[in-house]
Order: C-alpha cells, then sequence, then structure tokens
C-alpha cells in the first residue's frame, strides 16, 4: 500500500483498501510478482473483473521499479477490459452467472419466505431488512458497517470522518450518505431519502435490537455481508444472489424492455443507441 500510495498520492483510502485486496489474491497464486507469464496463468480460475482488478494493481506497483513489467501487466488488463467490454455489450448474462439470475419477481418471493423467519433470529431479520433495502436502493455493499447518526452529529463530523457510509435519522425521516468512491469518483455523496417499505422495515430492525445513534447498525464488512447474502439465497432459493446479482435483477426489471425498444428504434433510423441519447433524446428546459 506503501508502494501504490507513493505513485497515486491522490488515491482515496477506499480505494487504497481495494487494491490491497486485489494485490493480496495476487499473492495467494504463490507466483512471483516478476514472472508476468505464470501469474497470469495463475490468475485463469478467478472471473475476470477480479482478474483485471489484480492485473491493474500489479501495474501499479511495478510502475517505477519495473516499467517494462508495469507495461505488460497494463496491456493484459486493457486486453480483459475489452473483453468485458464485448460481452456486456451482447446484452446476455454470462454463462456463469446464469444459473443465478433470477427474475424479479422471483426476488421479490425470496424476500417475502426471509420474512417469515424474521423472529426466529436476529440474523435472518438482518439479511430481510438489507434485502429489503436493496430492492429499493440495489446497492454495492455499502450497507456493511453503516452507522446511525443524528443530523447534529453527523454536522459535526470532520470531512477526513466522511469516508464512511451512514443512515441520518431525523424522526422518521432517514437518509442514506456514502462518500466513499470505492470505485468510481462519480458516484454519489449522498443518496435522498429511504422511502416506504425499505424504511418501515429498517425501523423496525433498529428498534427491536435497541440500535441507537452512534451505533454501526449492519456490523459487519463488505466480504461478510456477500457472504451472509449467498448463504441465505442459498438456503431459501439454492442460488448465489450476492449485491452485484441484485443490482443485475432490479436494473433489468426496470430498463430492459425500454432498453430493447430503444435499440430497435435506433437501427431503423441509422444511428447507434449513443447517437440517440446524446443528440436526439432531449427534456424540456
Amino acid at each position: 500500500m506503501e508502494v501504490v500510495s507513493a505513485n497515486r498520492p491522490n488515491l482515496k483510502p477506499g480505494s487504497l483498501k481495494s487494491y490491497n485486496s486485489a494485490f493480496n489474491k495476487a499473492l495467494k497464486t504463490g507466483v512471483d510478482i516478476l514472472e508476468p507469464e505464470k501469474m497470469i496463468d495463475g490468475l485463469q480460475d478467478i472471473p475476470l473483473t477480479t482478474r483485471r482488478n489484480v492485473l491493474n494493481v500489479l501495474s501499479l506497483y511495478t510502475e517505477k521499479s519495473h516499467p517494462v513489467l508495469s507495461t505488460l501487466y497494463a496491456t493484459e488488463r486493457d486486453k480483459l477490459n475489452l473483453e468485458y467490454v464485448k460481452e456486456n455489450e451482447k446484452g446476455i448474462i454470462s454463462d456463469k452467472q446464469a444459473t443465478n439470475f433470477i427474475t424479479y419477481q422471483e426476488l421479490e418471493s425470496f424476500v417475502n419466505n426471509v420474512k417469515m423467519d424474521i423472529d426466529n433470529d436476529r440474523q435472518t431479520h438482518m439479511v430481510f431488512a438489507i434485502l429489503n433495502f436493496l430492492i429499493y436502493r440495489p446497492l454495492r455493499n455499502d450497507l456493511a458497517g453503516v452507522r446511525l447518526m443524528t443530523p447534529t452529529m453527523f454536522k459535526n463530523l470532520k470531512e477526513e470522518e466522511k469516508t464512511e457510509c451512514y443512515i441520518i435519522s431525523q424522526g422518521t425521516k432517514l437518509t442514506f450518505y456514502c462518500n466513499q468512491f470505492s470505485t468510481t469518483k462519480t458516484r454519489p455523496q449522498e443518496i435522498l431519502e429511504v422511502q416506504g417499505r425499505p424504511r418501515i422495515e429498517l425501523q423496525r430492525y433498529m428498534k427491536k435490537y435497541d440500535i441507537r445513534s452512534g451505533d454501526i447498525i449492519f456490523d459487519m464488512s463488505k466480504n461478510a455481508m456477500t457472504q451472509l447474502l449467498i448463504r441465505t439465497s442459498q438456503k431459501y432459493i439454492q442460488k448465489n444472489i450476492s449485491t452485484t446479482m441484485i443490482r443485475k435483477i432490479v436494473s433489468s426489471h426496470k430498463f430492459l424492455e425500454s432498453k430493447e425498444e430503444q435499440e430497435a428504434h435506433s437501427l431503423s433510423i441509422g444511428h447507434s443507441v449513443a447517437v440517440d441519447n446524446l443528440i436526439y433524446v432531449k427534456k424540456k428546459q
């Protein structure tokens, strides 16, 4: 992390943490970083996006000490980026993810089944509250470690303390705030008011387990949250449903039909969807 920080001094703490995790995956292969061909072979069994992240941090790590090696890793990373783009351009779920891809209605049914067991133990109730939130706002793993705060407590935080995620409670109003930028600087700093059923279930969970201002609502790491969601979905529907899969399910449910209609429309008038959105799709002033 010291080397990466020196090479990229403006990196956010969340990004450094992600780089460190990717670097550890490289170490787990047992291959010397200075042997790129063996390293690339050793990474073949992990998902494409993870492989890309590992190659990216290896390129960054060797940037000044071994510039030729850094360029090699960057070239392999760029190949995976291109492969990733081409796969997603097809608009079809990958073979690897297809077995776990369910409809939005099946996702709702799964969540309702979990609800029936929330009185049995706290962990089940916690998963239900998380799933309810994710259907409404399909975040990444940002709910892991989220802390409950009053508006005054949040206002008194120093800027350097606002690197985590918070639920700000004011009466019956809940607002979700996150400023981690763990993957891109374009992520919103604030996600507006949590409304409807997600708010009700979240407040019910916090009341039942006496979670007060300053407390962590879901006390777990991001990886632990992923594992918990997967264990729960395996138990109820024999699928591996993570936050990533929920994002795909919700977005497909909301936009697939309109996306296909726009693709057909753009083709019929002789330009791409990108041109359609850039040049022709406008709103009134």
